[in-house]
């Protein structure tokens, strides 16, 4: 659920809809004086145990990927909500990542860990797909990182180049 004022209704748009599960709203860079466009993915993935799971066969994380590389095109991308992953204390970025300059593209850019604690030490398999989408796209865990993590479920995520840009 998404609320906001009448007054930013011409900057907020809802861009896509998968299964009304994964949501993803764009805020326009010119109406908020932004240096680039903003799309937040807003989810509620189903768990394994949800008798929806049993009924769509799709692969919301392969869908949220695809949408991820597709958006970061655009502008950056934030994804937030339930996504029933519990990741434990494992790493969401490629480690020891680095630039090899004989096979790289001379546009990649190498992970940067970015130390994260966690009250939960458990990793589910959904855990496992939703730190895959993370290596896959540079997308981090929000949890953890910043304020005071309680072991929440819920699972905030950010792209590090907009962070450390």
């Amino acid at each position: 659920m998404l609320y906001y004022k009448d007054s930013l209704t011409d900057g907020i748009s809802i861009v896509k809809n998968q299964y009304d599960t994964i949501i993803w709203v764009k805020f326009d860079a010119v109406f908020f004086k932004l240096d680039t466009d903003v799309y937040i993915c807003g989810t509620y993935l189903w768990g394994e145990t949800s008798p929806v799971y049993n009924i769509v066969n799709v692969d919301l994380f392969d869908a949220l990927e695809t949408d991820v590389n597709y958006f970061q095109t655009y502008g950056s991308v934030y994804v937030m909500g339930d996504l029933n992953s519990r990741v434990g204390l494992r790493n969401d970025c490629i480690i020891p990542d680095e630039n090899l300059s004989f096979t790289d593209d001379a546009d990649y850019v190498p992970d940067t860990p970015l130390l994260r604690a966690s009250f939960d030490s458990v990793c589910n398999r959904f855990g496992i797909k939703l730190l895959d989408v993370c290596k896959s796209t540079c997308l981090r865990i929000f949890n953890g990182r910043l304020g005071d993590d309680h072991g929440v479920v819920h699972i905030h995520i950010f792209h590090t180049r907009v962070l450390l840009s």
